[in-house]
């Protein structure tokens, strides 16, 4: 468990063989509710414990949420308004805050999205299919904004698929 990290390691056995997947739900949550997919930020199949990033498979339903999440909320985002404002037309970039690359910009697969704007206005959010929610950088960083908001849906999500399975 790495809360400090923002990310919880979770040993499952699944069809028979010893899994170890890393969420960033806490440990309650889940003795609580379970663990689903969405809240699975991807495997690590690695054994060697100095480079976990090298060993991660990202979870396709975990990247799929936190962008649907996203899309739900950007054009609510006053920094991306006041950025949509400003360029007047063509995309703002949404990124994953971890650490700059050596040049101080974002490396492709910490690009979660772009939102797309058209005079001024904020059309669509776009997910990046390069998106990696754990690198060599670390577990995903989001801002505050979409942070709260992912969590909140995050929970929503929890919740309704907790009341199919017991309904």
């Amino acid at each position: 468990m790495s809360e400090e990290l923002g990310f919880y390691f979770y040993e499952v056995k699944s069809n028979g063989k010893n899994c170890r997947y890393l969420s960033p739900l806490p440990m309650d949550i889940v003795k609580e509710k379970g663990l689903i997919a969405e809240a699975i930020a991807g495997e690590v199949v690695s054994t060697d414990e100095s480079n976990l990033a090298e060993g991660f498979k990202t979870n396709p339903a975990f990247v799929r949420f936190l962008q649907w999440s996203i899309a739900q909320h950007a054009g609510k985002c006053d920094a991306i308004e006041k950025q949509a404002l400003r360029i007047q037309n063509g995309n703002v970039v949404v990124p994953d805050f971890r650490k700059p690359n050596a040049e101080g910009g974002i490396d492709p697969e910490e690009v979660i999205g772009l939102v797309e704007v058209k005079d001024g206005q904020i059309v669509k959010f776009h997910g990046s299919p390069d998106y990696l929610p754990f690198s060599g950088k670390g577990f995903l960083k989001l801002d505050a904004y979409f942070q709260q908001r992912y969590e909140t849906d995050l929970m929503a999500y929890i919740e309704k698929s907790a009341a199919k399975s017991s309904g």
